[in-house]
């Protein structure tokens, strides 16, 4: 769901001064273009429809979470000690 209704974004644009609202179409302009240039995975277009996802991530976005790194830890495996402590 949006955090921002589209009478609230009307409101901010006439609040804007005449100068200021060239920078404002071109910056919306540059939102709609971001979809448009791309093709969209049919299933991200299939989760919203479904209403899973509100909204479609950002393909050129941040990318969550960092690299993954295992930690290195003496003895056996973890694997081993869970079949022992079954068996």
């Amino acid at each position: 769901m949006a955090t921002a209704t589209r009478g609230e974004l009307r409101l901010l644009v006439e609040q804007l001064a005449d100068e200021e609202l060239d920078a404002a179409r071109d910056a919306l302009q540059r939102l709609a273009k971001r979809y448009d240039d791309q093709d969209i995975p049919e299933y991200h277009l299939r989760l919203q429809a479904a209403g899973v996802i509100d909204r479609i991530p950002d393909p050129n976005g941040p990318r969550r979470g960092r690299r993954f790194k295992p930690i290195r830890v003496e003895g056996k495996p973890v694997s081993e000690t869970l079949i022992e402590d079954r068996g």
